[in-house]
């Protein structure tokens, strides 16, 4: 008999865009929100253009102080993780879907280089 087995691993490279929030999950487990975007030059036509895209990542609460003092917007940082997806029921009665990415490793590249 043979088990199937997943890989669920997301390496981000980019910006950090937005100041993180904490906020609280179900039984109180509290986490970090914020966004990331990543660049990469996309071909339209003849033409090449840069495409954004904004990444929501979420850390667990407990993540020292030391990279919470950061996630400043502009700085580069590195993560590693897994892609989460919730679903929740919006004011209007729509079942809507949300993914982000549960940072399990966080390094910031500038800093490292500086040091």
């Amino acid at each position: 008999m043979s088990t199937t087995t997943g890989v669920n691993k997301v390496i981000l490279l980019g910006e950090v865009s937005s100041l993180p929030v904490t906020k609280n999950a179900n039984h109180n487990t509290g986490y970090w929100a914020f966004t990331v975007a990543t660049l990469e030059m996309v071909k339209k036509g003849r033409d090449k253009t840069v495409h954004t895209e904004n990444h929501q990542i979420k850390v667990t609460a407990d993540i020292s102080q030391y990279v919470i003092e950061r996630l400043q917007p502009g700085n580069k940082i590195y993560i590693e993780g897994r892609i989460e997806t919730s679903s929740f029921v919006d004011n209007k009665g729509i079942k809507r879907y949300d993914t982000c990415i549960i940072a399990t490793k966080i390094e910031f590249p500038e800093m490292a280089i500086a040091s």
